[in-house]
């Protein structure tokens, strides 16, 4: 529907509104250029957006620190009154990362997308759903 599907959405009020960085790739014709992710998420929170996706390397040992303060910052940090937007981290993430995601995020406002780490454990679904219940209550 385009990005202006965001502001009608966020004056619905019906529901949050959760910003897929994956609409990135379009909007730049050589793939090799790309847009910044800090452009994308200024975009979204701006736009209305509540949650943005991160990038899958957020939080790994691809991605530095100081990209990770600067999304961060983007996304909750003081701009003109708007609410911060709340990273929903991507990317394969899995129980032993969890104090990498802290320390990039800064804190524990952040949701997991834990699909393929957990569709893909060896003990199977129940097993990796108890490995991150264990990893938490730590």
């Amino acid at each position: 529907q385009g990005l202006g599907i965001l502001p009608w959405l966020a004056r619905q009020k019906q529901m949050p509104v959760i910003a897929h960085n994956s609409f990135g790739d379009f909007l730049s014709r050589n793939r090799h250029w790309g847009i910044d992710e800090t452009v994308l998420c200024r975009w979204v929170r701006h736009l209305g957006g509540d949650w943005f996706v991160t990038p899958g390397t957020f939080a790994t040992d691809g991605f530095d620190r100081a990209a990770c303060r600067r999304l961060m910052e983007v996304a909750t940090g003081e701009d003109h009154g708007l609410g911060a937007m709340m990273p929903n981290i991507q990317g394969g993430k899995h129980p032993e990362g969890l104090p990498t995601y802290r320390a990039a995020v800064g804190d524990s406002n952040f949701t997991l997308i834990v699909a393929n780490w957990v569709d893909s454990h060896t003990d199977g679904l129940q097993a990796a759903a108890r490995e991150f219940r264990e990893a938490l209550g730590s």
